[in-house]
């Protein structure tokens, strides 16, 4: 029987020495026969006898039992049927520490598909790959690359420094099918079948997945036989492969990056644009506005003007004297005047009128003193200063 069969590849494992007889052999076959942990038979063929305690006798069926079950029993990893649950992890962990130590990767306390976001990452150069470590108590190749390979201090740095840890213990057949099924759900079929290829005796296992474009994918594969150099040289491989493949991913996002931003500079220049000739057009519509406004109020203020010069006009014209018709027989003054347009208007006025009626008459043609003044041509005088 092999240790493994025995039961007998903890880390640590009690034994105690009884003399044989017939009734504690049969009880002690008994005990191994429930328990499947084997007596070993200790030879005293030892020169050495001689010196031994008269009082204490050992025969050739001197032989090892094991310390009652309930002395010697080791929790399991995970207990049967489990789900990948934070608080399952953390009783991971905790069992892991007790019987390796608490050096060691630190392992992602959570889902599966919690530790597949954390290594996914947000872009290409924060991505790390992801590294699973499988579990099996039933190997005998369990304490040894537990203990010895990847809780060495090399190891640990090396991996939690470059990947995602997630852990999960295959022991138990229930646990071993809900990996399986997680598995093909994040890797796909032909992953699973690859995990489902390897028997107990191949355990442990790390297997090395990453994200390579949109889907997750199996680079590498590590077995529990390995050597601590196997181990680091294929965690290297293993990264390397993964980080040629970010070199690509990381390359096409820089371009597209870069792409992209060209985009969002030419959008954000087209509305910039957009807005420059929002904002011009506002500002012809409010100068068209205020124009329109201002030709308003000149209007108005022409009218009113214009409203002002015409009963301005009109009383002047009651107080103009008529022009002398052609029976007058008084001295009368035949005056003609040139209008600022090139108009000639003619006039007769008595002679005894005063040069206030020729003002007048002017100011009733719309031209009045404020804006207009009279002038003769030869001498050239000013009249309405006069």
């Amino acid at each position: 029987m092999s240790l493994a069969d025995a039961k007998l590849s903890f880390p640590v494992h009690s034994l105690t020495m009884k003399r044989s007889g017939e009734d504690t052999s049969q009880e002690c076959k008994k005990t191994t026969s429930k328990t499947r942990h084997a007596d070993v038979d200790m030879d005293t063929n030892d020169d050495s006898s001689d010196n031994e305690d008269p009082s204490f006798h050992m025969d050739d069926e001197e032989m090892f039992c094991d310390v009652p079950a309930a002395r010697r029993q080791i929790s399991n990893m995970l207990e049967d049927n489990c789900t990948d649950t934070a608080e399952a992890l953390v009783k991971f962990t905790t069992q892991f520490e007790e019987r390796y130590g608490e050096t060691h990767p630190y392992f992602y306390m959570g889902p599966l598909t919690e530790a597949i976001k954390e290594a996914g990452g947000a872009s290409a150069k924060e991505r790390r790959p992801l590294l699973i470590y499988l579990h099996h108590d039933g190997s005998i190749l369990t304490n040894v690359f537990c203990s010895q390979l990847i809780c060495s201090e090399t190891i640990v740095n090396y991996i939690s420094g470059n990947f995602v840890v997630w852990a999960w213990d295959m022991t138990h057949n229930s646990n071993r099918a809900r990996f399986l099924d997680m598995v093909t759900q994040h890797f796909g079929s032909v992953a699973a079948s690859t995990v489902r290829g390897f028997v107990a005796e191949q355990f442990p296992l790390l297997i090395v997945g990453m994200r390579n474009r949109s889907a997750m994918e199996i680079c590498s594969v590590l077995q529990g036989s390995v050597t601590l150099d196997e181990l680091m040289t294929g965690l290297m491989s293993a990264h390397e492969t993964f980080q040629q493949a970010m070199d690509i991913e990381i390359r096409e996002e820089e371009e597209r990056e870069a792409r992209e931003m060209v985009k969002r500079e030419q959008d954000e220049a087209y509305q910039a644009s957009l807005r420059q000739d929002r904002a011009k057009e506002e500002e012809k519509k409010r100068q068209e506005k205020e124009e329109l406004l201002s030709k308003k109020l000149h209007e108005e203020q022409a009218l009113h003007e214009a409203q002002l010069k015409e009963a301005q006009r009109l009383s002047l014209m009651d107080h103009l004297p008529a022009e002398p018709g052609s029976e007058c027989t008084d001295p009368v003054s035949n005056l003609r005047f040139r209008l600022p347009d090139g108009e000639t208007v003619t006039r007769r006025f008595l002679a005894s009128n005063p040069l206030q009626v020729v003002l007048t008459f002017v100011q009733t043609r719309g031209f009045l003193d404020s804006e207009y003044k009279v002038v003769t041509n030869f001498p050239r005088r000013d009249v309405s200063m006069t």
